[in-house]
């Protein structure tokens, strides 16, 4: 397990914090550096991102909500 990408996060992995990969497609994950400003980092395939980073209207499901129904991370 790898800690969170973003500069001056301390999540890591055996926090109870979804984790999520960077996107494969180039255009998104572009947009991803630059919210987290990072734009000039290269995320090497492991690289993930945590929840904290995101707002509960980005997601399909909110993380807390899948995690009280039995989804883990």
């Amino acid at each position: 397990m790898v800690n969170c990408a973003a500069i001056n996060c301390t999540v890591g992995p055996v926090e109870d914090v979804s984790m999520f990969s960077f996107p494969k497609d180039a255009k998104r994950r572009r947009l991803w550096l630059i919210n987290i400003k990072r734009d000039k980092f290269l995320p090497a395939n492991a690289a993930k991102l945590c929840e904290r980073h995101f707002s509960s209207d980005q997601f399909t499901m909110d993380p807390t909500t899948a995690r009280s129904c039995g989804y883990s991370r």
